[in-house]
């Protein structure tokens, strides 16, 4: 009788959980309906969509010193770019147009994906991004993903090489450094990773591995992002941890006399 009883409990929960899980399907328009009528630009390489609350981001932040189709095209463009950029270091490119739909804001795009921006599906080569996301970072991991096609993937690694190819200008170093107040922990966000104020510290690390050991070995461990794979390409790692560190001010203590 009690088995019954469970039985039953644990059939009405799933029920339950049926019925909401539907409930929020049917809530939240297909993204084909919610983006039906965004403004489109196509590129050479490139369908860009934007939502109407992105177009008014943008006139805001930009100002009606240029028309909507200008600013579009400068998006496009920039895209381009950054495409061009990261197909060049990776040594190949997409078999297909990247599709990217350009959102306002995360509550935009929450309503209709249900989950925040931004983020890259790349077996379909589409992009869901803020109007005000880099350039490069979703681009990449579109270009990474099909043109490497890595059979393990780290945080670290993954999201680090999105943003070493960016395209964002700067010191990536000195921005890994801001919001430190000790040394970073490398290896275990290799093995541990958790994005939150993380990224720039990732992207360094990237960067660091390219300065350090070339194109070609960084293109191998993108194939393969473990720390395993990567003792294997660079059996200087443990002395490029400490020379990271003090490339982000925190130098090895001497030791006394």
């Amino acid at each position: 009788m009690d088995t019954c009883r469970a039985r039953r409990g644990w059939l009405a929960v799933a029920l339950l959980a049926a019925l909401l899980a539907g409930a929020c399907l049917r809530s939240a328009p297909p993204l084909d309906a919610a983006t039906s009528a965004w403004a489109r630009l196509d590129t050479q390489h490139l369908t860009v969509r934007f939502s109407p609350q992105a177009e008014g981001a943008m006139t805001e932040a930009f100002g009606d010193a240029s028309a909507p189709g200008e600013r579009r095209d400068g998006f496009g463009r920039g895209r381009e770019r950054a495409l061009a950029a990261i197909c060049e270091f990776v040594g190949g490119a997409p078999g297909g147009p990247i599709e990217i739909f350009v959102w306002g804001s995360d509550d935009e795009a929450g309503l209709v994906l249900g989950r925040s921006l931004g983020f890259a599906i790349v077996s379909q080569r589409r992009i869901h991004t803020r109007w005000n996301q880099t350039r490069g970072h979703e681009i990449a991991h579109v270009v990474i993903g099909e043109v490497l096609t890595p059979v393990h993937r780290t945080g670290l690694i993954n999201e680090g090489a999105a943003v070493f190819l960016d395209q964002r200008r700067g010191d990536r170093f000195e921005r890994a450094r801001h919001g430190l107040d000790a040394p970073p922990d490398v290896l275990g966000l290799w093995r541990d990773w958790h994005a939150a104020g993380t990224y720039a510290v990732a992207g360094a690390w990237v960067a660091f591995l390219h300065e350090m050991g070339g194109r070609d070995r960084l293109l191998e461990l993108l194939r393969d992002q473990t720390e395993s794979r990567a003792r294997q390409l660079y059996p200087e790692l443990d002395a490029w941890l400490i020379a990271f560190d003090a490339r982000l001010g925190y130098p090895t203590p001497t030791e006394g006399p």
